[in-house]
């Protein structure tokens, strides 16, 4: 069985990856990291640089992976920079290596100011997540819940301003799987193979930038592909 280690998107609280986790798969076994300050870890001090985020994030990582066994880091739009820059710092160990690295929901890495969108009302801030469609209309329609999303949101945006990628294309030693949806912004793959090298593939899938809400079957249908081509 493979363990497929999620990072969770910016703004999200408990179970942001819970389609998947109810998941009957005996390839997979899924392993959801969350962030400090919220969800099961909701009792820890909310990192407030991103370098904490990753030293914290990668904590929990050594925890829960069996590193004698197969596994798989996949992260969706700010879950793929900090799976990048946790496998960054798991190359410096001496742990077994990711079958594949997975980034999803995000365009090529670089660095990306979010102040516009930080400053701007909150009415416009929310607007803005609103069309991305990552706030469940259950959270939109919860006056104190959605206060609370968007605090996490405004809180995730201030540590990806913090995020630089320093990679050299000769790190990556794994295939590096890029998945899109249709409708969303994303980069070319000659994008992506100019950061990272000729191991990366894209697949788009229908729908918006969450796409990975009702596309679980298809998404894990390209990952067992790409397993059977690497055995």
């Amino acid at each position: 069985m493979i363990q497929l280690v999620m990072f969770p998107y910016a703004g999200s609280i408990v179970n942001p990856y819970k389609e998947w986790l109810s998941l009957e798969d005996q390839q997979f076994k899924i392993i959801q990291i969350e962030y400090d300050g919220r969800g099961k870890r909701s009792a820890y001090s909310r990192p407030v640089t991103w370098r904490k985020l990753i030293e914290n994030t990668l904590g929990q990582v050594m925890e829960h992976v069996d590193f004698t066994k197969e596994y798989i880091l996949f992260g969706h739009s700010m879950g793929a920079r900090v799976a990048a820059d946790i496998y960054n710092k798991l190359t410096e160990m001496s742990v077994q290596q990711p079958r594949c690295l997975i980034f999803s929901g995000t365009e090529a890495f670089r660095a990306k100011s979010y102040e516009s969108i930080l400053s701007a009302p909150v009415k416009k801030f929310n607007q803005f997540f609103f069309k991305m469609g990552g706030i469940p209309a259950e959270v939109i329609q919860e006056v104190e819940l959605l206060e609370l999303v968007t605090d996490y949101l405004r809180e995730d945006l201030k540590l990806l301003n913090q995020f630089t990628f320093r990679w050299k294309k000769s790190i990556v030693t794994c295939p590096v799987l890029i998945f899109n949806g249709v409708n969303e912004d994303r980069s070319e793959l000659r994008d992506w193979v100019d950061l990272l090298g000729p191991k990366c593939e894209q697949t788009i899938f229908e729908g918006d930038h969450f796409f990975i809400r009702n596309n679980v079957q298809e998404i894990l249908t390209v990952i067992k592909k790409k397993i059977d081509e690497t055995s």
